[in-house]
Order: structure tokens, then sequence, then C-alpha cells
């Protein structure tokens, strides 16, 4: 690897397979659909999609978007980050070339060619700390076919795209310019701060990564304390570094917002370099100041308010050793929204499956700690240090919640960096075969991770949580997207903030709740929905009357989901009762006075705000099972307290769709006997539509008398 290009070369190679690999997947999902963007994107993901398309058709975000929390709006730029929206949507503009891509299909390629951009920055960071070329290309090529560097962007439009890779490229030109002998060090400098700057205006996320990265390298600090020279060269890295997010502080609108100048992260960074400089005194007097201006500016309140829920999250997760407990009302009401999707724990399943075999990588570093031989490790060296503290901190991170994956797998495979050896040493040999084999085995995962040939599967499987939670079809979520928008003419639409994106993104209607959920004002008004959800009528009609909503999306899941991640859960866990408005949207829409029921399939139905059942019916639509009171077993008790038998139904709805795939595969196969028997398995598990009567008609060869 001494030749440049060579380099260059297989670094590039390794960039477009990780390409390859996220491209691949993301219109191998079965929401992806050629020629037809509806619902691909969901959550957060599609309201940052529709921005980025405002931004590629020339149209202005605007400052108050009414239509993404109705009526009151979102402050876009000082609530949200809209760097990568912007540069997606300028990139597209400025693309010079014709293609055939609609600009889902080059979001999707977008966010697959940055986010590889982190596997550049690894190797930059890798051979910085270990001077050995061959090793770092190694150890970028374990990291760039690995899972754990690619699932998170399969799909998905998120902020750690365009956040990830600033990080770590800030990271890696920070290592550089550490050593004292190195070249062109004030520029790399340079590099990082303007990195960070950039990374703090693009992802919330970022000013807890700059906490970590301050506490890691106070660790490295203190380990080469003692040498002047790399003392002298981390003073400057962290003065430039805490300069620029200094700058970006003041110049991002959505950092002015929540005062990040005066905020405590920056000013640890202060306090940091102050006693890199003059030692503990120098940082006790930085650190004064910084609680005076802490102090004088107010900042606590404004701490809390913007940031309160994460600090709240943290604790809570502390307090239950990270795990939910079983009584919501136990944790914080913020906690309870909070503590899902990216910010659950991760189960033993996840980390399996992100990190192994990932995790090998460390075997060099263990072995030859333990035998002093012909290999060892760099000593005290402000960089390698610096690595191995955000390993460690990154590693407790995930272990709290999923989102912090990404960051464990980039220091994790830089563990294997900090090793030295001979140059045509067998050692040396030894460990980058190891590495390559790891890489392989990543690699081939990753091309097909969900294969049965797949043999992490067989490790995987026993570990994933049982199903607890209702499964959604595709069908069924395109069918209320489609019907939004094109009956739902423009009426400012109240569902819950996990679909809300996707109805403001591809239907086109305001939105009473909006997927981010960036600020106090925001959380309350989920929390309001939910309670009024669980309540009675009238508080959920009140609730609509403020805010002004035209129509209602009710999801079975609020009644079907009974796990912690369910918006009971997220409500409290508050008792039903015959009146309560979640269970007469679900079960007795009849019995409703101000809501009108106009749309309906198995997994949502639609009410018209101010309309009586008189004014459209449930008999006008077709019925479906899940709707039907007496198959959940209701049981009322003496205070009226209404009990049904959520279990028993999910698990026939299961039984009754593994049979219906196994009749089908039957089906295909030619053999009609066994694709009957499992028919009827299926139709007496649980009902089924009319598709399901087509089918067995044709495969019967007459009208069947088996489905009711």
């Amino acid at each position: 690897m001494r030749n440049a290009w060579a380099q260059v070369m297989c670094l590039a190679a390794l960039v477009m397979l990780s390409v390859h690999f996220k491209v691949k997947h993301s219109v191998g999902l079965p929401r992806f659909a050629p020629g037809d963007d509806l619902g691909y994107f969901k959550v957060e993901s599609a309201l940052q999609y529709r921005y980025a398309l405002m931004t590629a058709r020339g149209e202005e975000v605007p400052e108050v978007d009414r239509l993404a929390q109705y009526p009151e709006g979102i402050r876009t730029s000082r609530e949200l980050t809209m760097l990568m929206e912007r540069l997606t949507g300028w990139t597209w503009r400025a693309w010079p070339l014709r293609t055939p891509l609609d600009f889902r299909m080059f979001v999707i390629l977008w966010v697959a060619v940055v986010s590889s951009l982190s596997i550049a920055a690894l190797y930059l960071a890798a051979l910085k700390l270990t001077s050995d070329a061959g090793l770092a290309m190694a150890c970028a090529w374990v990291y760039g076919a690995s899972w754990a560097a690619t699932g998170d962007f399969i799909g998905s439009y998120t902020f750690q795209c365009l956040g990830l890779p600033l990080i770590f490229w800030s990271f890696a030109c920070f290592c550089a310019s550490l050593e004292p002998a190195a070249l062109g060090r004030g520029r790399w400098a340079l590099a990082a701060g303007l990195l960070m700057a950039l990374a703090l205006g693009s992802w919330h996320v970022t000013r807890f990564y700059l906490a970590a990265f301050f506490a890691a390298a106070g660790w490295a600090a203190w380990r080469v304390r003692g040498d002047a020279a790399r003392r002298g060269a981390m003073l400057k890295s962290l003065a430039v570094l805490s300069g620029c997010a200094l700058v970006a502080g003041l110049a991002f609108p959505v950092l002015r917002e929540t005062r990040f100048a005066v905020s405590p992260t920056l000013i640890a960074g202060w306090v940091l370099a102050a006693w890199v400089w003059r030692g503990p005194k120098a940082a006790g007097a930085a650190l004064l100041a910084g609680a005076a201006l802490f102090a004088v500016a107010g900042q606590a309140s404004v701490e809390g308010a913007s940031y309160g829920h994460a600090y709240r999250l943290l604790w809570d997760k502390a307090r239950f050793l990270l795990s939910k407990p079983a009584d919501p009302g136990m944790l914080h009401p913020e906690s309870r929204l909070l503590w899902m999707g990216p910010f659950d724990s991760p189960s033993a399943g996840f980390l399996v499956f992100n990190f192994v075999p990932l995790v090998l990588v460390l075997l060099p570093r263990l072995v030859l700690g333990l035998r002093r031989g012909s290999a060892a490790t760099e000593p005290a060296s402000a960089g390698p240090v610096l690595a191995d503290a955000l390993l460690v901190l990154s590693a407790a991170g995930t272990a709290a919640m999923t989102r912090i994956a990404p960051f464990a797998a980039f220091f994790l495979c830089l563990a294997s960096a900090r090793l030295r050896f001979p140059q045509g040493s067998r050692l040396r040999a030894a460990v980058l075969a190891g590495l390559a084999l790891v890489a392989a085995a990543e690699g081939l995962r990753t091309s097909a991770p969900y294969s049965r040939l797949n043999p992490f599967m067989l490790l995987v499987a026993p570990l994933m949580p049982g199903e607890e939670r209702p499964t959604v079809s595709l069908a069924d979520e395109r069918g209320l997207l489609r019907w939004l928008k094109e009956r739902g003419a423009g009426r400012p639409v109240l569902a819950h903030f996990g679909i809300s994106g996707q109805i403001l993104a591809y239907a086109g209607a305001p939105v009473l709740l909006n997927p981010k959920a960036e600020s106090g004002a925001s959380r309350d008004k989920i929390r309001g929905f939910l309670a009024a959800l669980y309540g009675g009528e009238e508080g959920l009609g009140r609730f609509c009357a403020e805010h002004g909503a035209g129509l209602v999306v009710y999801a079975a899941d609020y009644l079907l989901d009974e796990s912690a991640d369910g918006a009971r859960y997220g409500a409290g866990g508050p008792r039903l009762t015959l009146d309560t408005a979640a269970v007469k949207l679900h079960f007795r829409p009849e019995k409703l006075k101000g809501f009108g029921l106009v749309y309906q399939n198995p997994a949502f139905r639609v009410f018209a705000v101010g309309k009586g059942p008189a004014a459209s019916g449930p008999s006008s639509l077709p019925g479906d099972p899940v709707y039907d009171l007496d198959r959940f077993s209701p049981k009322v008790s003496e205070d009226g307290t209404l009990s049904l038998d959520v279990a028993g139904v999910l698990a026939r709805m299961k039984t009754h769709r593994l049979e219906l795939f196994r009749a089908r595969l039957m089906a295909r196969m030619g053999q009609r006997e066994a694709a009957l028997e499992a028919y009827g398995r299926a139709l007496a598990a649980w009902p089924s539509g009319s598709s399901t009567r087509e089918e067995l008609d044709r495969v019967s060869g007459r009208p069947s008398a088996l489905v009711p």
C-alpha cells in the first residue's frame, strides 16, 4: 500500500461497494415501488424529504411551517436543523447530468454516497494513528463492509446521514493535528473545527457527541501531560475546535435558539483548554467564569426547555437499568414518549446482529496486550488514547440507546489501528489476514443480511424479543395515504406523530402533530392528544376544536398495541371503559356524536370531525373483524373497567398470516390440496377479506364456503 494511487483506488472501490449495498437494500424494500414514491420515507425521514423536495423545486421553506404542526406551526430554522435538506436540494438542482432518476431515487443515492464518506474518514484516522497504510486500509474495509455501518442508511433520510460523516471527518482531522512533528497541523486543526461546526448545525445529537469528545480529550490530555510538545499540540487543536464551535453557536439559528455559545458543553471545552494551557488554577478560573456567564444568561431555563427531555430520558434509563418498567406511571411523561425507536435500549439480538463478527477486530489488541511480544502499542500518544476513550464512551452509549451504535462501530474498527508491527513480520501478516476474514464475513452478511443462509441469523434468532406488536401492512398504509390525498380535501389531520410525517409529505394535508417534537410545546401537544384519546369523546372533541382538526386518523394500534412502545403506554397506561374515546372509535363508531366514519381498512380509520354517524355510518364501508368487539372477549368489571383479550387476537392474526403465506406458497408450487388445507387453517384462526376469497376460489375452482 505504498503507492498513493493504489490506496485511493482501493478506498474508492470500498466506498462504491458500500454505496451499492445501501442502494440495493433501499430499492429492495417492499415499500419501494418504481415510479411511485407514496409512503416510502417514514416518520421524520418523510418530513425531511418534504423539505428537501421543496428546496429541489426552488421553493422557499417557510420560516413558520404551519402545515407541519397546524395551526401554530414549526419554526423551521429555529427548531430544526435544515442543513441536510438544503444540501440535498441544492445538489439536485446543480446536478449536471440528465438522468431518469426521480427525486426519491436521487435521495437514496445521495444518502448512500454521503454516508459512505465516513469510510474515508476512518481510513484517515487509522492512518494517522498507526502510520501503517496496509493496516489502516484493513480497518477501513472491515468498517465499510459491516452491517453496523450500513443498516441505518437503508430506506432512511435522517440527520445522521450527513451528521456522522461530518463528525467522523472532524475526528480524523483532529487526530492528524495532534502529532507535534506533523506537517500542516494548523490546517488539520482548522479543518476539524470547521467540520465540527457544520456537524453542530446539521444534527442535534452532535452537541452530545461533543460533550463526550471533550471528556475523552480530557483523558488524552492527562495521559500526555508530561510531554510539553504533545500537550501544546492538544491545546492548539482544542482551542481551534472550541472556537469554531462558538462561531457555529452564533451563526446557526437553531444553535442561537438554544444559546449553544453558553451551553455546558461549550463551557466544558473552554475549561479543558484552560487546564491544558495553565493547569488546575486556570481551569478553575475558566469554570467560575463559565458558571457566571451561564447564570447571567439564564441558560439553566433554556437548557432545561431545549434538552431537559433528553436528560430526563437518560436519568430514567439509569434508574430502571435500561429496561422500561411495567408501570408506565413510574416514568416521566416525556420519557414515555421518547423511549422508543432509535432511543430504545438495544436488545441482545440487536447487539449480536450489529457487532458479531465485527467485535473480533479487538482480538489483536487483546492478545498482543497480554503477551509482550514483537508488536507493541503506541506509548502515551494523544490520538490513540482519544480514540480508545471514545470507544468506551460510545459502547456505553450504545448500551443505553440504539442510535449510538454507528459511533461504537466506527471507534471499534479503529481499535486495531493502535498496533505497531515491523514491516514484513509474520505477526503483521497474520493480523491483516484476520482483519480480511472479518471484512469478508461482514461483507457477505451485509450483502444478504436476512438470508436463511446467513449463519449469523442462527445466533440472532433466539435473542430477538418476541413479537408483541401488531403488524401494519404496506397496503393499508398506502390505502390511507391515497385516500387522504384524493379525498381529504386539504383538511387538517389529527394523527399519531408516527405517521403524521407521511401524511404531510405524501398526502399534502396539514397535520396537527409533527414527528420530530423538538420543542416543549410540540411534546405538550402530543401528550394532550394521548390524554384526549384515552379519555372521553368530549375531551377529544375539545382537542380537535381547539387545534382546528378536520379529520382524525384512528390507528387500530391504539388498542392492539399493548407493548411498552405503544401509544397507550405513552399515555401512562390509562384504564379503558366503554365510554373511552379510543374504544368508541375502534368498536362503537355508531355511538359517537361528533365524529363520522368516512374511511377504514384493517389498520386505520378516518373520522370527519363535526359529523355524526348519520352522515357516514359504518354500514357504507366494508367491515373488518378487527373492529368486532365480540372477538376480543370483552369483560367489564364493577368499576366499569373494560378488559380485552388483545394477546389472543394478535396470536390468531399471526397464525392467520403464517398459514396464508404457506397457502400461497403451496399454490405457487402446484400443491393444491396442501394449499387448501393451509387456507382452511388460516380462515379458522381469523376471518379474511374479499381478496382471500378470490384466491381461494381460484385454487379450489369453485366459490368457497370457508370464508365468512
